[in-house]
C-alpha cells in the first residue's frame, strides 16, 4: 500500500568511488512523497537508510551477481557498487529506489565513470563515446535518462531506470531479470569495444597539431607515378597483419593518402586531404626519416578509424 509522507532525501558527496544516493532522486517539493513497506523489514522502500532499503538493496544484489554483474555492498553505504564484469570496470553504477510525481515506482541506476583523461568515457565530460553508447541504449522495460555532468573527480552520465513490480508487498525480481540481462550485455557491448579500440590503436610520435582539414574517401587505387611520397608508417596487429599508410603530394598540390596492406582480407582505402598548407610539410630527416608532427587529427583518426574496422 501506498501512503502520502513528506520526505526529503540528501544527495551525498562520493568515496572512494561510490556515490551513496542516486543522481535520479528529486527532491519532495518535486515528487509525490509515498511509503512503500516490503515484507521482511521495516520503513520505507524509498528512504535510503532505512531497514527496507537495506533488505531491498541486498536482494538486488543477488539478482545482479545471478546475471554475471560484479556487486560490492558496504554497510554503511546506501547504495550498491555495481560492475558489468570486473572490479573497477568502469561505468560504476550506483542503483536505488525511487517513486515519482506521477507515482510510478522505479529501480534506478546512476552511471558514473573514473575521472581518468587516458580512458574512454571519463573526464573530461564531453560528449565522448561512452556518453554516445549509453543513449542508444533501448528497452521495452527501461530508459536511459541523459544527465551529463562533472563530479568531483567522476563523471555522471545520468541514469538506467527500470519499472519496478510488485508481488503483493515484495519486489517482483523475476520481472527485472531480463531487462537486467539485457542491460549487462548493453554495458559489455561497450567494454568489448573500447578494448578492440586498445587493441588496434596507433602509436604516433607526435601530438596532432591544431590544423582544420577535410579528409574525403575517394575511389580506387592511387596512381603513385609523378606524386611525392611526404609520409608512411606500418602498423603490425594479429600477427601478421601489416596496416600500411602512405600519403603523396602531387604536382599540383593535392595530398592523396592510401590505407593498404598485402594481407587478401583487407580492403583498401584511398582518401583526398585538403586544407594542409603543403608548402609547410617536413622535408625527409637523414637520420628520423618522415615525421608524423605535422599530420592532422582528421587524418590521424581516418587511418585508425580503417584499421580499426578491417581488424575488428
Amino acid at each position: 500500500m501506498v501512503t502520502n509522507k513528506q520526505q526529503d532525501y540528501t544527495e551525498y558527496e562520493p568515496e572512494d568511488g561510490c556515490f551513496a544516493a542516486p543522481r535520479g532522486w528529486v527532491s519532495a517539493a518535486k515528487k509525490k512523497p509515498a511509503i512503500r513497506r516490503i515484507k521482511g523489514a521495516s520503513g520505507d522502500l524509498y528512504d535510503p537508510k532505512s531497514k527496507a532499503h537495506r533488505l531491498a538493496l541486498n536482494q538486488l544484489a543477488e539478482l545482479l551477481r545471478e546475471i554475471g554483474f560484479v556487486v560490492e555492498c558496504h554497510k554503511d553505504e546506501t547504495t550498491l557498487r555495481v560492475y558489468p564484469t570486473k572490479r573497477h570496470q568502469y561505468p560504476l553504477l550506483n542503483p536505488g529506489f525511487e517513486c515519482w510525481a506521477d507515482g510510478s515506482e522505479f529501480l534506478g541506476f546512476t552511471v558514473y565513470s573514473q575521472g581518468d583523461e587516458s580512458k574512454r568515457g571519463t573526464m573530461p565530460c564531453d560528449r565522448d563515446t561512452l556518453d554516445q553508447h549509453l543513449k542508444t541504449f533501448t528497452s521495452d522495460h527501461g530508459c536511459f535518462n541523459d544527465d551529463l555532468a562533472p563530479v568531483g573527480k567522476y563523471c555522471r552520465h545520468g541514469n538506467f531506470n527500470f519499472l519496478l513490480r510488485f508481488k503483493a508487498d515484495k519486489i517482483d525480481f523475476e520481472a527485472l531479470y531480463m531487462p537486467l540481462r539485457n542491460l549487462l550485455q548493453f554495458l559489455d557491448e561497450e567494454k568489448m569495444t573500447n578494448e578492440r579500440q586498445d587493441l588496434t590503436k596507433v602509436g604516433w610520435d607526435t601530438t596532432a597539431p591544431v590544423t582544420q582539414v577535410h579528409v574525403e574517401w575517394i575511389e580506387g587505387f592511387i596512381e603513385t607515378r609523378g606524386r611525392h611520397r611526404v609520409y608512411g608508417r606500418s602498423e603490425h596487429f594479429g600477427g601478421d597483419r601489416i596496416f600500411n599508410m602512405d600519403i603523396w603530394k602531387a604536382r599540383n598540390g593535392r595530398l592523396l593518402m592510401q590505407c593498404w596492406s598485402d594481407w587478401s582480407e583487407i580492403d583498401w582505402r584511398s582518401f583526398e586531404i585538403t586544407g594542409v598548407d603543403v608548402s609547410a610539410i617536413p622535408a625527409r630527416d637523414k637520420e628520423h626519416g618522415l615525421t608524423d608532427s605535422w599530420i592532422p587529427k582528421d587524418v590521424r583518426e581516418a587511418y585508425e578509424n580503417w584499421i580499426y574496422e578491417e581488424f575488428c
